[in-house]
């Protein structure tokens, strides 16, 4: 058996600790119920930060480009759109990955 409390077995024993009263046994689901909530709180944080990202370049603002121009004009440059393309996707996904690892780390240092 865990010893991580879920949500689930959190609520359960919330309402057993409703019914005993306000023993030591309530103070303590009720300290794991709000670090689990401030848990919560700091991934929903998270996931809404990248949510954010993600509406950053509306189409209206930066249109499609004519990716067989630029192709093109960069392979006449002596550059490729497949360096550049994966260039920005290793931007994107490290910026997600730090989001995302700050957020879990911080989950963890509060259980």
């Amino acid at each position: 058996m865990s010893d991580q409390l879920t949500p689930e077995t959190l609520i359960l024993w919330a309402g057993v600790a409703e019914i005993c009263g306000d023993g030591p046994m309530a103070a303590g689901l009720s300290f794991h119920a709000e670090a689990w909530q401030a848990q919560v709180e700091a991934l929903e944080d998270a996931l809404q930060r990248i949510a954010n990202w993600s509406d950053a370049y509306p189409l209206d603002v930066f249109p499609e480009p004519d990716f067989k121009k630029a192709h093109e004009v960069l392979t006449a440059a002596g550059m490729t759109l497949d360096a550049i393309s994966a260039s920005n996707m290793r931007h994107v996904v490290e910026g997600v990955g730090h989001i995302a690892k700050a957020a879990l780390a911080a989950g963890k240092e509060k259980t």
